[in-house]
């Protein structure tokens, strides 16, 4: 099993037990500041495709795709925990499980602000 938690930088600390130190997605677009996407979240395929034309969104990607192992926990944060984080866990879990493993996920701040 896999678990993956995206959260908000601005809502506190990062989650107990992550087996790795959380991955920062400040630094790619904030899809917030689109009007267009700034009411819908990550779970929303138009913000998922909108953050799939940032390179470096694809990097950290491609990157945890290769490299989650079973009984990872795995932590993914952008300002506020609605768009970004939200976004890279839910991509990141639907490869995983077509890759054979068991994914959990869990937004802790999504529904915050």
């Amino acid at each position: 099993m896999i678990k993956l938690i995206s959260f908000g930088a601005k809502y506190g600390n990062q989650p107990a037990g992550l087996t790795r130190p959380a991955m920062s997605l400040l630094g790619v677009e904030n899809p917030y500041n689109d009007p267009k996407l700034k009411d819908m979240d990550g779970t929303h395929p138009e913000v998922q495709n909108f953050l799939r034309n940032y390179p470096i969104f694809n990097r950290v990607l491609d990157r945890y795709s290769k490299e989650a192992q079973d009984g990872d926990v795995l932590g993914f944060y952008c300002n506020s925990g609605k768009h970004r984080s939200v976004a890279m866990v839910e991509i990141l879990s639907k490869r995983l499980a077509a890759k054979g493993y068991q994914v959990s996920t869990m937004h802790r701040d999504i529904d915050k602000g």
